[in-house]
């Protein structure tokens, strides 16, 4: 799964305040031709619709792939291309490898997560009731790491796509980069994660415009924390 040629990409590290502004650049290319990523937004939620209900893995396999093509439409968007045109992107293999690697770390996740609740509840039940509730924090505490782990992969579609390197170098410089840079990451991700709940209020019609927002703010940092 790795490129042929392989670039030489360092990691930066940015000031504290570029989570914010990745924020900012990511609605400020959603506004500059938000029509393409309106109508792409709207296919990833038919197919999320259509796909929870049954095979919940899908969902990150395809929100990364969803990344990927974002990514793209980034770097066409300021070239003053057409988007997808030619690009073919969702046809990426390395795209689609690294999508199915984030599909199964996240079923690890609901395994653990799902192992420790469960075994919160038992003790719940039947031991002391200061026991059940230490687990219970527990299981939250879990769940909140995991879902940081599993963030500081947002950056691994947009090396893939646009750097064209393997995917297990795409994982790794993506958890580096984020670890390197952690309040910049933790203000992406914690404010992405309240602008997906808010936008899902008005029957998830917000979310046409909250992913690619984000999306697009993955591919600022990407662009800017590896070169």
């Amino acid at each position: 799964m790795q490129a042929s040629d392989t670039p030489t990409l360092t990691i930066h590290q940015a000031p504290h305040g570029r989570g914010l502004a990745w924020l900012a650049a990511g609605w400020s290319m959603f506004q500059r031709r938000w029509q393409p990523l309106a109508v792409l937004s709207a296919g990833l939620l038919i197919l999320l619709w259509l796909f929870i209900p049954r095979a919940s893995i899908l969902v990150p396999v395809l929100a990364t792939v969803y990344l990927g093509i974002v990514a793209a439409w980034c770097r066409m968007a300021r070239g003053g291309e057409v988007f997808l045109a030619g690009s073919g992107v969702w046809k990426n293999p390395a795209l689609w490898a690294l999508a199915i690697v984030v599909g199964l770390a996240s079923l690890a996740q609901l395994m653990l997560v799902g192992a420790i609740g469960a075994g919160a509840a038992m003790q719940g039940m039947y031991s002391a009731a200061h026991i059940g509730k230490g687990l219970f924090y527990a299981f939250a505490a879990a769940q909140l790491l995991v879902w940081l782990a599993l963030s500081t992969l947002w950056l691994a579609p947009a090396l893939v796509v646009e750097r064209r390197i393997g995917v297990a170098r795409a994982l790794g410089l993506s958890v580096a980069a984020s670890l390197r840079n952690p309040l910049p990451f933790l203000t992406v991700a914690v404010l992405g994660t309240l602008m997906l709940l808010l936008s899902m209020l008005l029957l998830g019609l917000g979310l046409i415009v909250a992913m690619p927002v984000l999306a697009c703010a993955a591919a600022s940092a990407a662009d800017e924390l590896l070169a």
